[in-house]
């Protein structure tokens, strides 16, 4: 126990290859251009979900509850609350491009993850706040406050508890109309993905100080390149996508445990949350200009330039959002809770 949590004390630097493959996957979804290939964004997101379940379990062997939900909350709300409050102006100033504006409650509910249809949207994954991809930090927040209520419980018992809840909600999916938002959400079978990520932390502190030889390595290999096919090409449905997470980031994590990640893969990992919010205003703002016929989105060429000015946008929000207004804002908390 002792060697696995020295050894993630660090940095996990094969999560961000993950963070990387799922971001891009979910990109080149919205872009479209492999759509007969990459079947649905949901494995991304899966993947995500898993990660972050993951890390919960790891970053909250150290810390409290009260630290715990403050970390959180300062790595999600901040940059969320920025794209939302600027993607609501932008609403009223271009309605064209964003096929209408918002109202001031779906500016509040956005921002206090309130689950609602906005304008009547209503989709098969979730409503929608104003940030587009921001569905998906909702899920993120309520499973916080949820593993947050869960170590409260019991610090020994969290992962278990956890595990219980997200699968006790199974039966459940799809039984709430979604007239009724709030348990539409809590319906959906996304929670399994947080529950695999919190398996895999066991998973992994049993594996971590076992020798694996070079032939099991080489299956875990091929096991997880299989996952990430059946996840990302075929359309699957959570509960497989879920377990699929599972095996794809056990078999990375062992695979690469001893391993150090290139500094552009590592990098790629840290903007992965910025990349996911911002590439989809990117890909807008794109397709309104090749509309003008100058080049096709869907070339090569267009996919280079979105991921170009994507991964240069989130990386000016991870410094100066992320790092410098995180940091800061953990500052003040810290000194508030000395005061």
């Amino acid at each position: 126990m002792a060697e696995f949590e020295e050894a993630f004390s660090g940095k996990i630097e094969s999560i961000s290859l993950l963070r990387m493959i799922g971001a891009a996957g979910i990109a080149l979804y919205h872009i479209g251009t492999f759509n007969s290939y990459i079947e649905t964004p949901q494995a991304g997101v899966s993947l995500f979900f898993c990660i972050s379940g993951f890390l919960m379990m790891y970053t909250t062997q150290k810390g409290g509850t009260k630290n715990f939900l403050v970390n959180r909350l300062i790595r999600i709300v901040p940059l969320y609350w920025l794209m939302t409050g600027a993607t609501f102006v932008a609403m009223w100033l271009m309605p064209s491009v964003f096929s209408g504006g918002a109202s001031i409650t779906e500016l509040i509910d956005s921002l206090f993850f309130i689950p609602y249809a906005r304008g009547g949207l209503k989709t098969a994954i979730v409503v929608r706040p104003i940030v587009g991809p921001g569905w998906t930090l909702f899920y993120d927040l309520w499973f916080t406050v949820v593993f947050a209520l869960c170590m409260r419980i019991s610090e020994r018992l969290k992962g278990l508890l956890v595990v219980v809840v997200c699968t006790a909600m199974l039966p459940f999916q799809w039984k709430f109309p979604m007239e009724r938002p709030f348990l539409y959400m809590i319906s959906m079978p996304w929670w399994l993905s947080f529950a695999t990520g919190v398996l895999a932390f066991y998973l992994l502190r049993w594996l971590w100080n076992k020798k694996v030889p070079g032939y099991i390595r080489f299956i875990l290999g091929i096991l997880g390149l299989i996952a990430l096919y059946l996840m990302f090409c075929l359309r699957l449905d959570m509960i497989r996508n879920a377990f699929l997470s599972l095996v794809v980031l056990t078999c990375t994590v062992v695979l690469f445990r001893k391993a150090k990640m290139p500094h552009t893969i590592n990098l790629l990992g840290d903007v992965s949350f910025s990349f996911y919010l911002i590439h989809y205003y990117v890909i807008m703002v794109f397709g309104k200009i090749f509309d003008w016929k100058v080049i096709s989105l869907k070339t090569c060429t267009g996919i280079v330039l979105v991921f170009l000015c994507s991964i240069w946008l989130a990386y000016i929000s991870y410094r100066l959002v992320e790092q410098m207004m995180g940091n800061w804002l953990k500052k003040k908390t810290s000194l508030m809770q000395l005061i």
